[in-house]
């Protein structure tokens, strides 16, 4: 068997279960990627990839996390939690 084809085969052994489609299935879950894709193209892409854009990976983190919870409906509440109960660093702030 190739080198590749083992790694795939002990890559996807190790994590058998985490390949139960049946089990969410029945339990009426979604077990596609695509709301999570469409998630990403709207949360993530659209705020980041914008033309002319670029980040520091802290300050992208930062972004997200803002985008993140204005889609869930969380935004009151995440800035309701003071900065240092967050696992990450403050939010930058733009020179005056």
């Amino acid at each position: 068997m190739p080198a590749p084809v083992r790694a795939a085969h002990r890559y996807l052994s190790q994590r058998r279960q985490h390949l139960d489609y049946a089990g969410p299935r029945a339990a009426e879950l979604c077990i596609g990627s695509g709301e999570i894709e469409s998630g990403h193209r709207h949360v993530i892409q659209h705020r980041l990839k914008l033309a002319g854009s670029w980040w520091k990976e802290p300050n992208a983190e930062a972004m997200l996390g803002l985008r993140a919870a204005r889609a869930n409906n969380l935004w009151l509440r995440y800035w309701s939690i003071p900065q240092s109960a967050l696992n990450r660093p403050p939010l930058p702030v733009a020179p005056h």
